[in-house]
């Protein structure tokens, strides 16, 4: 998950869920006012971090419920429009790393349609070709969204533009 705390922080909240494990990692030069990306779980799930950075913590997963390792990547694409095409070229990295079964999740800032878009200018056809095409050389699947199409910002609630919180599955 993206937070805006310190990682200490993050720790002491995770505990207070009942999520005794936790890797905070530092947002800072992502810009956009990101406070980095935070991974907590608990004992009876095994957890192998394979990789992180500034906006992606990379793992393997496995659990009694199910035998063989999956892969969880949590994501934090660059907010500005500026340095999307790293977004996309790390997607694309990312992908290539393991022939596991796959979920990506996190806050994309992008979005591959205008549908999806709740301002009023509509993006650059650039924008919507590069993260859809991003997308598609990564094998990747748009799971479909259930629940509350809000996020919280600053407190209160603001409807969704664009992918935020959105899971890909491959």
């Amino acid at each position: 998950m993206e937070m805006k705390i310190l990682g200490n922080r993050c720790e002491a909240i995770g505990d207070q869920l009942g999520f005794h494990i936790c890797l905070a990692i530092d947002g800072q030069g992502l810009g956009g006012g990101g406070g980095g990306l935070c991974l907590m779980w608990r004992e009876s799930i095994s957890v192998e971090i394979i990789g992180s950075a500034a906006n992606y913590i990379d793992c393997l997963v496995q659990t009694d419920e199910v035998e063989s390792k999956w892969r969880s990547t949590g994501f934090y694409g660059y907010p500005d429009r500026t340095r999307r095409r790293e977004s996309w070229a790390l997607l694309r990295h990312l992908s290539l790393l393991s022939d596991k079964p796959w979920l990506l999740m996190g806050d994309f800032n992008d979005i591959v349609s205008d549908s999806e878009w709740r301002g009023r200018i509509p993006q650059p056809p650039w924008l919507l070709r590069g993260f859809r095409e991003a997308i598609q050389h990564s094998g990747l699947q748009n799971v479909t969204f259930q629940g509350y199409q809000l996020t919280w910002e600053q407190g209160r609630a603001i409807q969704h533009s664009g992918l935020q919180n959105v899971t890909f599955e491959r």
